[in-house]
């Protein structure tokens, strides 16, 4: 029987690992290569407070942008004033009750480029956007997700966070259907359709996308490219975020596939 022990404890831990295993073997990832494309748009909504829309950012890519604002507030009207005046292109949106999946849907309409991005205003896309659009492109993928990676590893909490974001993203190699809402890329009639189903319920959103592309069989890949977002810098603050996140994987509002 003893001898048997050693070749059980090897199965456990290939069963314990085998997602990262199938990790290392890429799934369905697209490498970013020499090739470039600028034929896409950055989607950012934005709403209640123009604090909610971090432009530094985003500065460098500022001609592709289109900041998805919704101005039923004399401030968020301002705001989009001072935007314009800076260049920035911005999508007026009158939206009963804003979320960011009801603000992207409502900007979708002004897009005009094969791609599309949408980025939550917090987060750094980084420099290899061009090159990631056109491996989208040649891999024929109507929907990508993106790895997120913890930008403010200062402490305890978001170190840990850190290591918990690099473990979870290994999975997206072979379920690329999880998205994220921090940021994930799309080909614009093809985000068309999945808005059109879509229930624009927060925070179901993020998961709520890739679940309705892979429910209309659409090509998916995950995209190997690095964006950076600040994660909850304490304890109470990660709590909040966690307990919210808990809601969006409830069953009862997800979209069958």
């Amino acid at each position: 029987m003893a001898s048997y022990l050693p070749l059980a404890f090897a199965i456990f831990l290939v069963a314990f690992e085998f997602q990262n295993l199938l990790s290392w073997g890429g799934g369905r990832t697209i490498k970013p290569g020499p090739e470039k494309s600028q034929d896409f748009t950055i989607v950012v909504p934005v709403f209640g407070h123009p604090r909610y829309f971090d432009g530094e950012r985003l500065l460098r890519y500022r001609h592709r942008v289109l900041v998805a604002m919704e101005i039923s507030a004399p401030l968020m009207a301002g705001f989009a004033d001072e935007l314009e005046a800076g260049g920035w292109s911005v999508a007026r949106l009158v939206v009963a009750d804003p979320n960011p999946a009801a603000l992207v849907t409502a900007a979708l309409p002004a897009v005009a480029t094969t791609y599309v991005f949408r980025l939550d205003s917090d987060t750094d896309i980084g420099d290899d956007v061009a090159a990631a659009v056109a491996a989208a492109d040649l891999a024929g993928a109507d929907l990508c997700s993106i790895k997120c990676a913890v930008a403010n590893r200062t402490n305890v909490v978001t170190k840990l966070q850190a290591l918990e974001y690099r473990m979870a993203m290994l999975c997206r190699h072979f379920r690329p259907w999880l998205t994220s809402g921090a940021c994930f890329l799309a080909r614009t009639d093809a985000l068309r359709q999945i808005m059109a189903r879509h229930s624009k319920w927060t925070p179901g959103e993020d998961i709520e996308t890739g679940r309705t592309a892979l429910a209309l069989r659409m090509p998916i890949s995950h995209l190997d490219m690095d964006v950076h977002t600040d994660a909850p810098g304490s304890w109470r603050a990660l709590f909040h975020q966690r307990r919210l996140w808990w809601a969006g994987s409830d069953p009862e509002r997800s979209i069958d596939s």
